[in-house]
This record gives C-alpha cells, sequence and structure tokens, in this order.
C-alpha cells in the first residue's frame, strides 16, 4: 500500500513482523517523551523504556489480534 503523507513523498505501508519489534519499541518511547512530557510522575517516564516497550511488541507481533503495519523506509 503507498499513500500520501503530510508532504508529496510518498509513503509506503507493509504489515509489521517481528524483526521489527526493536525498531517499533524505540519509536514508542521516543514519541510518547516527545509528545506527552508532562503526562505522567518521573517514576512512570522511567519505567518506560525501550526494553519494556519491546516485549510488549514482541507478543504483539507473536500474536496480533489485527495485522499490524510497519512504515518502510524513512
Amino acid at each position: 500500500m503507498v499513500s500520501q503523507g503530510f508532504t508529496d513523498a510518498p509513503i509506503a505501508l507493509r504489515t509489521a513482523v517481528f524483526s521489527d519489534a526493536e525498531a517499533m519499541a524505540n519509536l514508542h518511547v521516543q514519541v510518547w517523551r516527545e509528545t506527552y512530557p508532562g503526562l505522567a510522575t518521573q517514576a512512570a517516564w522511567d519505567a518506560l523504556t525501550p526494553q519494556v516497550r519491546l516485549e510488549r511488541w514482541r507478543q504483539a507481533l507473536e500474536r496480533p489480534p489485527m495485522p499490524v503495519h510497519a512504515r518502510c523506509g524513512h
């Protein structure tokens, strides 16, 4: 599937696979920290680590209730 994003550059989407879990975990943490900085305690932010999210993404990609999609390229 190819879609137009916020720019004129095409964005290719594909179904995410198990090997995408690490990149997705890192992106997940980065986006949450940048988007919601004032919404949690410092202890909560300290607990939000790529390692924790990696395990969750691995679980989701091993047994997805529905396909998870990943953007291809940068």
